[in-house]
């Protein structure tokens, strides 16, 4: 029993054993797979780990401003690039609505809309706007991003991926300000104008333009200097701005400005013109300087007068020369018939450019004769254009062409030279006294003495005998300048006469400081003379006894009958020259009748 249980027991044990052994190696297995699969956790949470850190580097440390919201505009996270541009920390931002909290006012509608298109359709596109930084500096951004799922709330938020381009932005204003606007006084220009002229007529909006050029601004600069004129520009510029609501105003350049107004209708275009000459008329006070000016300005309008930039900027150009030709202050509306007159404008100024360049323009002369004794003392040179191939072209009608076309200069001096040459080679003999219209473009010109010089010199002639007529209007404008330019004449030994007084702007106050030696009646006052209670009559009384008193000799022009000569005598008038005496005459005739 003992040995048979004995046995039992070690087979027993033995299988036990067996059994224990067994389990202990699959357990030894069992903990070796176990520790693999903890390491190969450990692993994968490490490099999610990792992976999560670089993001976050990525994340923290991106050039571009990162800000992720939901579609109520609620921040939920934000880079430490956007508080180095924008300027608020994390915690300041988080929890705020993006819509009320850095965009500027005018941003907030679009900034809601654009979310709602992405809410809606989940679609992202680039995206510019200005926010507010916590210093109130406005950075100018430009926006991408993308739409994720939240996997906590299944909710979807919007990532936005943000670039500080403000100084790009800077940048482009810059050359923007420099292309389009006028730096003097940051008026936008020409091109600026072209652009937003073309912008109305692609969009068919009628509109109308009026080209406005400052009438004396020339003298303000000549008189005060160009630090002046450049002031003056500058408030002129800022009272159409105050005053002319509503409508875009533009330098060409210089003394020149464009206005635009796309509200059509007559009563419009009055009330804008009336504005303009009340703005301009405003006495402006220009350090220790008061400067009053006129201007005139020419209107066209769209699409009546025309349909592109060029036609109307054309037409427009046109309708200020004529408004020019009416003289100051004046304005002008475009019409089709101002073309005609400036067609034959120019092929007058072509045909005089012929007629200077080939002789073809001729010398008269009339005799200026004592009223006293009836003997021609002086000559009076007068232009003629002979077949000049124009109908009806009077000396006045191309003199005054002239005038607008610059080329009086080159009239005068022909006249001048020619003049010259006649006395020496013809005149001489008679010892005349010869006057010579002299115009106001002339008498201002900086060239006139050194020319004159020239001439004395070139056709050896005797200034004493040598008068130059000048009209108010060639001084007017600045009578110290006059007064200096008469004296340098009169040192050359010229004498000075004073055309047409009475005519225009006779001021009895600057009479007696003007170094003139004649004062010439015009015809405008001899014609009604002889009526008893003519107010011409006593008018030309009073000019006589004035101009005796102050040692002046006095010349009626326009004398035609024996009646106009006797009152004019009776008065105290020196001399005379009209038909009544002899009418003008070229120097055959004249060297014919005297010698």
């Amino acid at each position: 029993y003992v040995s048979i249980t004995s046995m039992l027991l070690c087979y027993m044990i033995k299988v036990n054993e067996d059994k224990l052994f067994k389990a202990s190696l699959s357990l030894e297995k069992k903990n070796e797979q176990l520790s693999e699969k903890i390491n190969s956790l450990n692993q994968i949470t490490k490099e999610l780990t990792d992976e999560r850190d670089f993001s976050n580097n990525i994340y923290e440390n991106s050039n571009a401003v990162i800000v992720i919201w939901n579609k109520n505009g609620e921040i939920l996270r934000v880079n430490r690039k956007f508080t180095e541009v924008i300027g608020y920390s994390e915690e300041e931002t988080l929890g705020r609505n993006l819509f009320n909290f850095i965009l500027v006012d005018e941003d907030k509608y679009k900034v809601k809309n654009y979310a709602d298109s992405i809410n809606s359709n989940h679609e992202i596109t680039n995206f510019e706007n200005e926010v507010v930084s916590k210093t109130g500096n406005v950075v100018n951004m430009i926006w991408n991003g993308t739409v994720i799922k939240n996997p906590m709330d299944g909710e979807f938020v919007i990532t936005s991926f943000g670039i500080d381009i403000t100084e790009q932005v800077n940048n482009e204003r810059k050359i923007m300000k420099m292309a389009y606007f006028d730096d003097l006084t940051q008026l936008p220009n020409k091109s600026m104008m072209q652009k937003e002229i073309d912008e109305y007529i692609s969009k068919e909006t009628p509109f109308s333009i009026y080209f406005i050029d400052i009438d004396n601004f020339k003298r303000l600069n000549d008189v005060h200097g160009h630090e002046y004129g450049d002031k003056f520009l500058k408030m002129y510029s800022a009272l159409l701005l105050k005053n002319l609501l509503g409508r875009k105003i533009y330098r060409w350049c210089g003394d020149e400005f464009l206005v635009i107004d796309d509200i059509a209708g007559e009563n419009k275009n009055a009330e804008t013109i009336d504005k303009i000459m009340e703005i301009s008329n405003t006495p402006l006070h220009i350090d220790d300087v008061e400067f009053i000016t006129t201007v005139t300005i020419g209107i066209t309008k769209f699409p009546s007068d025309g349909k592109s930039y060029s036609d109307l900027l054309k037409n427009v150009e046109i309708a200020l020369y004529m408004a020019k030709e009416k003289g100051r202050g004046q304005f002008q509306y475009y019409n089709s018939g101002l073309q005609n007159q400036i067609e034959f404008i120019d092929s007058v100024e072509r045909a005089l450019n012929k007629a200077l360049e080939n002789n073809l323009l001729a010398l008269y002369f009339q005799p200026i004769f004592s009223l006293k004794e009836c003997i021609a003392k002086d000559l009076e040179v007068l232009l003629r254009w002979p077949n000049n191939g124009f109908e009806d072209m009077t000396t006045l009608k191309f003199i005054r062409i002239a005038e607008k076309t610059g080329q009086i200069l080159k009239i005068d001096k022909w006249v001048i030279e020619n003049t010259f040459m006649i006395i020496r080679n013809e005149l001489k003999v008679f010892n005349f006294n010869i006057s010579i219209n002299l115009s106001a473009q002339s008498f201002n010109s900086k060239e006139l003495i050194d020319f004159l010089k020239l001439m004395i010199e070139k056709y050896e002639i005797d200034p004493r005998y040598i008068r130059f007529e000048v009209t108010e209007h060639s001084i007017i404008n600045d009578v110290n300048h006059g007064i200096e330019v008469m004296k340098n004449l009169k040192a050359m030994g010229f004498k000075i006469v004073l055309d047409d007084f009475g005519t225009k702007y006779s001021s009895l106050n600057y009479l007696g400081k003007l170094p003139i030696d004649i004062l010439k009646i015009d015809k405008s006052y001899i014609d009604d003379i002889e009526s008893e209670k003519n107010v011409h009559k006593i008018i030309v009384e009073q000019i006589i006894e004035l101009s005796q008193k102050i040692g002046m000799d006095t010349v009626a022009e326009g004398i035609e009958n024996e009646g106009q000569r006797n009152i004019l005598l009776n008065f105290g008038c020196t001399y005379g020259q009209g038909y009544y005496f002899a009418k003008p005459m070229g120097k055959e005739k004249l060297i014919e009748l005297f010698t």
